[in-house]
């Protein structure tokens, strides 16, 4: 089942991050460390259906900047 929701607003990507805990952790925390991006919103983690692991979805704010 999917859930409706509105677009995004511009510069705002979701992006679903999936392996073991550790290691999203490792990768969240560089994420949150780049310049020009900004994390709103952290949903997780849940477990995989296929694979092992975890996954965690992450909300993202990009800076306005060029545009391609």
């Amino acid at each position: 089942m999917t859930t409706w929701q509105p677009d995004p607003a511009p510069g705002v990507v979701d992006v679903r991050v999936s392996g073991e805990m550790p290691d999203i952790v490792r990768f969240t925390d560089l994420v949150t460390r780049m310049p020009g991006v900004e994390v709103l919103d952290t949903r997780g983690p849940r477990p995989n259906r296929r694979n092992p692991g975890v996954r965690v979805h992450l909300t993202l704010r990009l800076a306005a900047g060029e545009q391609q």
